[in-house]
């Protein structure tokens, strides 16, 4: 989860940015087929591919609630 938020930071995104783009990433569909995209990446090459994105602006959020 972290190596996310660090690739993130490293390719120049804020996390202003990440949050604005929730609505773009949270979607529905959108999240329906990154979840399908996981289970066949794991199903073919037994890779666990990391959480999903919106998870993670979850978690960033309640960390900043928190501080």
């Amino acid at each position: 989860m972290r190596l996310v938020i660090l690739a993130c930071l490293l390719s120049g995104c804020t996390l202003q940015q990440i949050r604005d783009a929730e609505v773009v990433y949270c979607n529905p569909i959108l999240e329906t087929g990154r979840s399908l995209a996981r289970a066949g990446l794991t199903a073919v090459t037994g890779i666990h591919a990391p959480v999903d994105v919106c998870q993670t602006i979850e978690e960033l959020k309640k960390e900043e609630n928190e501080a």
